[in-house]
């Protein structure tokens, strides 16, 4: 008995996973299988192709990851909406507000409005390439397209191990080299120039922090009396005050080895006894609305400064005299550089800086600065006993 001729309406039962591929009226050919979706249910995944062969590879492509027990999504989100659950699930429970708030202001500036569109397992390198050329001929610093390629590509890490994509291409694109400027410094006797200058000042105790230490600002205003030990001579740096959001919020340092314990030298000992006393007569003045906080450095009412406020006073001094102009955050490396004249070692010099990794200290240390360029020229010719070379021409 000879089978029967298999029609166009026959049905075949196909095993769990199979899928049906058909041809669409558009002409492309598509199939569905049902997959297991991040959120738990269970849903039909679409698979369109030109041909029949086409779709009939991805089909067992997704169908291999579906029986290996692979979740997947039954419609990929856009770049925005991936980054809009990103921040909400992801960084705001897990990371420092600083840090929330610094990458909720790219994906809000950069590249929600750049490639929110983009189906997020569409995004390709070349899409994002593009994306940060056109931003870098927009005028974004290497250091903002840094920070934009950072962003991305630690969503897309995440997007990775939730299976939505395949790769992370935001780390296959290419920055431009970063112009490296040098970045400028005091002299021990601008430092100590400056502090005398500033001696009358509310926030000199503040910069006197800053300068023997290199102390961030907001690790300087995040600051508590607890944190400063008179018995045993410790200031302990545990802390950054930072606003988020429209308030201020006090969270823990930069990095772990950003937690540290520094000696109290007389200089920052005497400035910190000073700043008791005068917190004390703010609080007296101010009564029944002085405000208990804990904090070194208060407003007149006891509430913690704001650590932008600083920067200003500093600039506002530094405005009225003669010294070169730097930021406030230039301090740091002010202190690193003394840190360096004096012979300190790198090692030493991180632990007080605060550094995460002793490259940095290291990028400070191998910086040659003008005066010590000459002096070592100067020892090269003092060694040569400023006689002429044997074998040497005039150009002239």
């Amino acid at each position: 008995m000879t089978a029967p001729k298999r029609t166009a309406r026959t049905r075949t039962r196909r095993g769990n996973g199979e899928g049906t591929i058909t041809k669409r009226a558009d002409g492309r050919f598509a199939a569905a299988l049902w997959v297991d979706q991040p959120d738990g249910t269970r849903g039909r995944k679409w698979i369109y192709g030109r041909t029949r062969a086409e779709v009939a590879g991805k089909l067992t492509e997704v169908a291999q990851k579906v029986n290996s027990g692979s979740v997947m999504p039954t419609r990929s989100p856009t770049v925005a909406e991936f980054l809009d659950y990103w921040l909400r699930e992801v960084v705001d429970p897990k990371l420092r507000p600083t840090t929330a708030s610094r990458y909720r202001s790219v994906v809000v500036q950069y590249l929600r409005p750049g490639l929110g569109k983009h189906r997020l397992e569409k995004l390709t390198v070349s899409a994002v390439q593009m994306f940060l050329n056109r931003q870098q001929e927009n005028g974004r610093s290497t250091q903002t397209l840094r920070m934009i390629r950072e962003v991305l590509s630690s969503a897309l890490g995440r997007a990775m191990r939730e299976e939505l994509v395949g790769r992370n291409v935001a780390l296959l694109t290419t920055l431009p080299t970063p112009d490296r400027r040098r970045r400028t410094a005091w002299t021990a006797a601008q430092a100590r120039q400056f502090l005398a200058v500033s001696v009358q000042d509310a926030l000199h105790t503040f910069f006197v922090l800053a300068v023997v230490y290199g102390m961030r600002r907001g690790e300087i205003a995040a600051l508590c009396w607890e944190d400063v030990d008179f018995d045993r001579g410790k200031i302990i740096v545990r802390a950054s005050l930072v606003r988020v959001g429209g308030r201020l919020v006090r969270g823990r340092v930069k990095t772990a080895a950003g937690e540290r314990m520094l000696p109290l030298v007389p200089t920052t000992r005497k400035a910190l006894q000073a700043q008791r006393k005068r917190q004390l007569e703010q609080r007296f003045a101010a009564g029944p609305e002085w405000e208990d906080s804990g904090y070194v450095f208060t407003t007149r009412t006891g509430r913690p400064i704001e650590p932008r406020n600083a920067s200003r006073s500093f600039d506002r001094i530094v405005a009225g005299t003669a010294l070169p102009k730097i930021a406030f955050h230039d301090l740091r490396r002010t202190a690193a550089t003394m840190l360096k004249s004096l012979g300190v070692p790198a090692r030493d010099a991180m632990v007080i800086l605060g550094h995460s990794h002793i490259t940095v200290t290291l990028g400070i240390y191998s910086e040659v600065f003008d005066d010590e360029l000459a002096s070592a020229v100067g020892r090269i010719e003092t060694a040569l006993g400023g006689v002429e070379i044997e074998g040497s021409t005039d150009a002239g």
